[in-house]
């Protein structure tokens, strides 16, 4: 879960941890201590060709990370992008993915949410093939994670991520990323607008605001 003031705690009851896998959530995104994550996040600056340098603070970012920690289950597209490696971004996506899920729990609890049938946040990581099982056969969860697509993937991996983005337009969608790309870079690299962008890196790299 993730926390008010922004502590990953990861040390879920074992059911609830089944659940979580079954829907998709790999083992590696399962953080084995628990941190502050708002330590790790860095400023962003992109520098796209043919439009004006971006700069989005720390305290921006995690002003919006609150906002969709409030409100799981509300209508946004998030980018979180990693470097070294993804895993820093799967630790908050899964916290946020739990933080749907408990929501979702809740909510079923009243007879008007259980008519809209939807089923709990689901984790799809998408791989290198032209089938695209989510487009194919359209589900209904309340929320979509999805990783495995990162700054150098296939022309075919960035098509089926946008057609996911696109198909699952009225439901939170969350996308893990990294490889020395910050999120506002990416989503243009998607051709996308992106409600929120967090950007995470190593404890002994330089933060400004």
């Amino acid at each position: 879960m993730l926390t008010d003031d922004f502590r990953i705690n990861h040390r879920f009851p074992l059911e609830i941890k089944k659940s979580l896998i079954k829907r998709g959530a790999p083992m590696s995104a399962f953080s084995p201590t628990n941190f502050d994550i708002d330590s790790y996040v860095v400023r962003i600056t992109s520098d796209i060709q043919g439009l004006n340098t971006r700069t989005i603070s720390i305290d921006r970012q995690l002003s919006k990370l609150s906002n969709i920690n409030s409100n799981p289950l509300s209508n946004y597209i998030l980018i979180i992008s990693s470097y070294p490696s993804d895993n820093l971004a799967k630790y908050l996506a899964l916290s946020l993915m739990y933080k749907g899920y408990y929501v979702h729990s809740e909510r079923k609890r009243t007879q008007r949410y259980a008519r809209k049938v939807q089923i709990p946040p689901l984790w799809h990581r998408v791989y290198n093939s032209f089938k695209n099982v989510l487009v194919e056969e359209r589900q209904n969860p309340c929320m979509l994670v999805m990783s495995n697509v990162v700054n150098d993937s296939t022309q075919l991996k960035f098509e089926k991520l946008r057609d996911l983005l696109d198909m699952y337009e009225d439901i939170p969608r969350i996308i893990v990323t990294s490889g020395f790309i910050d999120p506002v870079s990416f989503s243009a690299k998607l051709n996308i607008t992106s409600t929120a962008n967090i950007y995470l890196g190593p404890q002994d790299r330089i933060r400004s605001l």
